[in-house]
């Protein structure tokens, strides 16, 4: 899955390549969050200096604030140093929205103390289909002014299974903006909670069906199998494969492969002295 990642990250990076999409499913504890890490380390803290982190998180207990998770991802994005590559491509009234809903954007699209009575407007629009129309093309236009295979953009949702509908239809519209380029979108959600929110799975194959020209790779991330749990086990002992065997027998079965339960296991017996 690493491998497929750094791929898709690899191929956005150069000029004038479109955005890209991935879809990651998988339970709860099997690592999704974890992949997209080590993808941060090994594409954007070693390999591109210029490339841009932004991360958010749905909360299945801050659902008063519906699209808090986008918006934390476009503050992270306005706080990591991001620049603005064509200014003109942000129009005055997308401006004024994202500096009413992302207060921090004003350190990269700049002041426009002009623009006060627009942002009071969209402060007090009645039609919510109207305002949500507006932040949605407003995202859009930031994204493509900020991305470029100079500064190229991962950018990780995670827990989509909390997101509500009208956060999914914002993502939607983001992700798959056919003038998008140098993005890698990682959307990450329990598929085995699907059930619960038919909205994102209608929002999901919307996604993937999309008819403008965006690719999108689904990856499932499994429970590991006994060999990928002996060779987690060998690394995190410092030991040889073949001294985990035993350990890794009793963890698969306690476990269930599950790699947040594997690490939390391994801590227990330690921190109890059953490892020598």
């Amino acid at each position: 899955e690493i491998g497929i990642l750094e791929s898709k990250f690899n191929r956005i990076r150069c000029p004038d390549a479109k955005s890209e999409v991935v879809l990651m499913g998988g339970s709860a504890g099997t690592g999704k969050s974890t992949l997209v890490r080590e993808l941060t380390k090994r594409c954007i803290v070693a390999g591109n200096a210029n490339a841009i982190y932004a991360y958010g998180k749905f909360d299945q207990y801050a659902r008063r604030e519906p699209h808090a998770a986008i918006v934390d991802a476009f503050t992270e994005l306005c706080r990591s140093g991001v620049k603005i590559q064509n200014d003109t491509q942000i129009d005055l009234e997308s401006k004024g929205v994202l500096k009413h809903i992302i207060p921090d954007s004003y350190a990269v699209i700049g002041e426009i103390a002009e623009d006060e009575k627009l942002i009071r407007r969209t402060d007090s629009s009645k039609n919510r289909a109207e305002a949500l129309n507006r932040f949605k093309y407003a995202l859009r236009l930031f994204a493509r002014a900020t991305a470029s295979s100079e500064q190229p953009l991962l950018l990780f949702l995670d827990d989509l299974q909390w997101a509500n509908e009208s956060s999914v239809d914002i993502i939607t519209s983001l992700v798959t903006d056919p003038e998008s380029r140098n993005v890698l979108f990682v959307l990450a959600f329990r598929d085995d909670e699907m059930e619960e929110q038919p909205h994102l799975s209608r929002g999901l194959c919307n996604i993937g069906g999309n008819k403008n020209g965006t690719a999108v790779t689904k990856i499932k991330i499994r429970a590991l199998d006994f060999d990928s749990i002996n060779g987690l086990l060998s690394e995190l002992l410092s030991t040889k494969p073949e001294n985990c065997s035993p350990l890794t027998d009793v963890v698969q079965r306690k476990t269930g492969g599950n790699v947040f339960f594997i690490i939390q296991f391994v801590i227990g017996i330690h921190e109890e002295g059953l490892l020598s």
